[in-house]
């Protein structure tokens, strides 16, 4: 039963982080669940464990030093979400080292930047919206018809994670203590998800940060997400405004 269940909160949460919101009449007419937290604020944290040392010799780095925050060549992202029954506000901010298409031949070297993107999602009434902006430039949905929320890790968190069928049959679902609840723990090789324990029929269980994952980055090292404060609270509405 506990591998089932592991596989069930994994396979739960796939899809979570996709634009396409439930029929607004199935939201009015599903019944509460009991056991499910369904109003809360949360932020949550992405950095990399250590930076893999990195060879820089043939970089310039332009506006930004190699240590960053983050350390080149890692990346790292914030996220704050908002829930309310439903409805719920999320906001991403992330650092990544980009480098540019030509390289400066004066310099002999690959010029690398860091750039930082904000993404806002705005689901509310079963309507949702979205923007980005990158390098002083916002797109909204409003404006191209695009929708962007799908760029914010929320619920399975990073795209990185296995999917329910690389799980070994054999794993466990780990109950540990955590400073905002029981966490349930799933783990896989190289890679584990901590999330709160609710019932996964919980439609907040689609959206909520992990309290902790950890999995393998594009630098040969890991990756850590970290829940830092998760207030079961209602959300303050007047803040969910679009860019």
């Amino acid at each position: 039963m506990r591998a089932a269940a592991a596989i069930c909160v994994i396979a739960a949460l796939t899809g979570c982080s996709r634009d396409v919101p439930p029929p607004v009449a199935a939201q009015s007419q599903a019944a509460p669940v009991e056991g499910c937290v369904d109003r809360f604020v949360q932020e949550y944290e992405e950095t990399a464990a250590a930076a893999t040392p990195a060879d820089t010799q043939n970089i310039c780095f332009e506006g930004s030093s190699p240590e960053g925050p983050p350390k080149y060549p890692t990346r790292s992202l914030s996220i704050r979400l908002a829930y309310d029954r439903g409805d719920y506000f999320a906001k991403q901010e992330s650092a990544d080292w980009m480098y540019d298409e030509e390289p400066d031949v004066a310099r002999g070297c690959i010029i690398a930047r860091l750039k930082r993107t904000t993404v806002v999602k705005r689901v509310q009434g079963g309507v949702t919206e979205s923007a980005m902006t990158r390098d002083g430039e916002t797109l909204s949905s409003a404006a191209t018809g695009e929708q962007y929320g799908s760029r914010i890790r929320l619920g399975t968190g990073p795209g990185e994670m296995p999917s329910a069928a690389s799980i070994n049959p054999a794993t466990e679902l780990l109950r540990e203590e955590s400073p905002y609840g029981v966490c349930l723990r799933a783990m896989v090789v190289n890679s584990s998800m901590c999330t709160l324990e609710q019932p996964r029929e919980c439609k907040s269980s689609q959206v909520m940060l992990p309290i902790e994952i950890r999995f393998p980055n594009a630098q040969g090292g890991t990756q850590v997400g970290r829940t830092t404060s998760l207030e079961r609270v209602a959300a303050n509405r007047s803040e969910w405004v679009m860019p």
